[in-house]
């Protein structure tokens, strides 16, 4: 996801609800115009959000704003505008899968940030034994939420907020990153928030806090994947900075800590920033390590020195016509006597 980048020109304006506050409505209209995006297509042309496919096999005019799109959040409001149902898989450092339910974005996977499945066991919420017992009742996976919540180990509430932020966190951590590429697929079944983020509130929130850590960290993929050091120790009053402190030990990252707690990339980050203005802890510094080849620019040598002078040595041995062997001589056209 690109949220910093999002062109509201990539999504089709013919498709856009007026009542939404998606990028590209008109604000003095509540509508857009039918020609701003494409430059060529009329309003004739435009079809409503909701149309699909039809019987013969034509596809929409809407799904050209899909397969057009020029990055992530154009693609989810294209998405959303067709209400559709999908699973969007990103290929790339770190990837993840999106699924969406009638455009809404419902969970959010990647292995740059817990799932909620990581964060209910991690944290110690369910034990290993009772997310086995989810599981067997449900093993396609839509319904576990539902199953949680009849077996009366997370509440309905509690479990929308965990999802919700599973969500926000987790395209945070794609947004880390440009995508290689990506793919709409069908929808595939997963523990999801109900009814789902709006991908134009997903997209602004991404771009919120990735302005607030590039003001506070400098560049946030760095920040991301820098080793954490403690410092000397000092007195914490914290229950979070002291759960945080029990994993820094020099080699976790602010992921590994992230999956280590079972909490969010986002909330780490967060906190290891006030942590280090406590002087808690430190973040190690990218340099180059030992025994790697240096990418440093060399200068110039001074006038009449060379950088790769060979060592002095005397005169080089040459042959003397009728010798058997070489012999060395002081000067050209002499001959040293045996």
């Amino acid at each position: 996801m690109d949220p910093g980048i999002t062109d509201p020109r990539t999504t089709d304006p013919g498709t856009t609800d007026p009542r939404s506050d998606e990028p590209g409505a008109d604000p003095g209209t509540g509508g857009t115009d039918a020609t701003h995006a494409t430059g060529s297509t009329n309003a004739t042309s435009t079809t409503n959000a909701t149309s699909t496919t039809d019987a013969t096999g034509t596809t929409d005019a809407t799904d050209a704003s899909v397969t057009t799109a020029r990055n992530v959040s154009a693609l989810l409001l294209a998405l959303r505008a067709q209400r559709r149902s999908a699973t969007v898989r990103v290929s790339g450092t770190p990837g993840g899968t999106i699924h969406l339910r009638d455009g809404l974005v419902v969970a959010v996977e990647t292995p740059g940030a817990p799932t909620v499945e990581a964060i209910l066991l991690k944290s110690g919420r369910i034990s290993d034994a009772e997310w086995a017992g989810v599981c067997v009742a449900d093993p396609s996976g839509e319904l576990r939420g539902a199953e949680l919540n009849h077996r009366a180990l997370v509440g309905a509430l509690e479990l929308e907020v965990m999802c919700t932020a599973a969500v926000f966190d987790g395209a945070f951590a794609m947004s880390l990153s440009a995508p290689a590429s990506w793919e709409v697929t069908d929808r595939v079944p997963t523990l999801s928030v109900e009814p789902g983020v709006e991908p134009a509130r997903l997209t602004q929130e991404t771009s919120r806090r990735l302005a607030l850590l590039s003001r506070l960290l400098g560049a946030p993929a760095e920040a991301a994947r820098a080793r954490v050091h403690r410092l000397a120790s000092e007195p914490v009053h914290s229950s979070r900075h002291v759960e945080i402190l029990s994993c820094v030990n020099g080699r976790r990252t602010p992921r590994d800590i992230a999956f280590t707690l079972g909490r969010g990339l986002y909330p780490v980050l967060l906190d290891l920033v006030r942590m280090e203005g406590l002087g808690l802890v430190r973040r190690e510094s990218r340099t180059t390590p030992s025994g790697r080849p240096s990418t440093a620019p060399r200068t110039a040598a001074s006038a009449g020195q060379s950088p790769y002078a060979p060592p002095e040595r005397g005169p080089l041995p040459r042959r003397s016509p009728g010798g058997h062997g070489p012999k060395s001589s002081s000067s050209p056209g002499e001959t040293n006597s045996a």
